[in-house]
């Protein structure tokens, strides 16, 4: 069969990454497998994308004066009709950003088109802002599937969209499969903390609102009080934090930090491109993220046997998580959160069985668990 994917980036992130796996769940499981694959930004991914199929970026500069923004309407246009031409049995496209590419799409031209929508209703709706209504439209026609990366994703999107919509759910999967890592390329200093029996509780995402980054910082800052040898890394920052604090929040962090005297428990790494190096050497990872559908650090840091603490309403991670493979706390609750971490440092035998019991179910989190899953939705619709 032929397959059209739509790709809103191709950055190392969360949703790209899962529709990387897509693909190689589809081309397994379809001895026809043929495919189109449109990235909307280009990124680090885009090699990764290339080797399923023909790949088509649209935008490669950022469209911030009036030239790129026309450049950008025109090529974007020019492959819409392009699409439009071709026949394609599967449509999948990976964001609501997605949405402004495949909005004028004859989705009944398609045996299916999906659009995953990973993201929360807010920020669906700042997203797509007056193109909103005519994604719901859409929905109704009947043409159009949603899909979710989990249960609390799921029904949220349902809240928002009209009653009876279908949601149907399929987790992510990581692309570590519980290999050997290789730690002699991580960053020194984290070696060194390692070397010295420091523990190392960690942190991802950008440096972003609703990473939780502040939480994060709160919980370090009751932690280390209790167990000085507890040191905090948050991988994802852009830059050195220190000297390249360029938004609004990430000078409110760095504020944060000078003022808690905090700058010798916390390190902000870059992000990478193998930080699965990164994950070998967490002990805890914190999940302070305010909502996130289904994170896939959450999974890669199983694999690395780091079990995770996160909060409770706040995304998919607490349905992988469960009752033995971490631990959830209320919203907010950055006491409890740093009374789990206490718990654990001082008790490493608790800790080593919540980071076996994560490793082994992460370990079911794998291609053939991707697989059966697009199977039952292909099979269903």
């Amino acid at each position: 069969m032929k397959y059209l994917f739509i790709a809103h980036s191709a950055d190392r992130s969360g949703a790209p990454l899962s529709l990387l796996e897509f693909i190689r769940a589809l081309q397994n499981i379809d001895l026809d497998f043929e495919c189109t694959i449109v990235i909307l930004k280009a990124g680090e991914l885009e090699k990764e994308f290339s080797n399923y199929g023909r790949t088509v970026v649209i935008s490669r500069n950022k469209r911030n004066n009036l030239y790129e923004k026309i450049r950008y309407r025109l090529v974007r246009s020019k492959y819409e009709a392009l699409v439009k031409k071709k026949s394609f049995h599967i449509g999948l496209a990976n964001s609501s950003s997605s949405w402004f590419f495949i909005k004028n799409f004859s989705f009944e031209s398609f045996e299916h088109f999906f659009l995953r929508l990973p993201e929360s209703t807010h920020s669906i709706k700042t997203i797509l802002r007056g193109e909103f209504k005519a994604l719901r439209d859409s929905l109704n026609h009947g043409h159009l599937k949603v899909v979710a990366p989990s249960n609390a994703n799921a029904n949220s999107l349902k809240e928002c969209l009209d009653k009876g919509a279908k949601v149907q759910v399929i987790y992510g999967i990581a692309a570590n499969k519980g290999k050997e890592l290789s730690i002699g390329d991580s960053p020194k200093k984290l070696l060194e903390l390692k070397e010295k029996g420091k523990v190392i509780i960690g942190g991802s995402g950008r440096l972003i609102w609703e990473k939780g980054v502040d939480y994060f910082l709160q919980v370090c800052a009751l932690t280390v009080k209790k167990c000085p040898d507890a040191h905090f890394v948050w991988l994802g920052a852009m830059g050195d934090l220190n000297t390249e604090a360029k938004s609004p929040f990430e000078k409110r962090i760095l504020y944060d930090l000078k003022k808690t005297s905090l700058q010798d428990s916390v390190i902000f790494l870059p992000k990478t491109s193998a930080p699965e190096k990164i994950y070998e050497l967490f002990d805890i990872l914190l999940m302070t993220s305010r909502w996130d559908s289904f994170p896939l650090v959450v999974l890669e840091n199983a694999l690395a046997k780091t079990p995770s603490i996160c909060f409770k309403n706040c995304g998919g991670a607490e349905e992988f998580i469960a009752n033995d493979c971490g631990v959830v706390v209320d919203y907010m609750d950055v006491q409890n959160m740093s009374d789990q971490v206490v718990s654990w440092v001082r008790n490493s035998n608790e800790l080593n069985k919540i980071a076996n019991n994560a490793y082994n179910k992460g370990l079911t989190f794998n291609q053939v668990y991707l697989q059966n899953q697009l199977k039952t939705i292909l099979e269903e619709n």
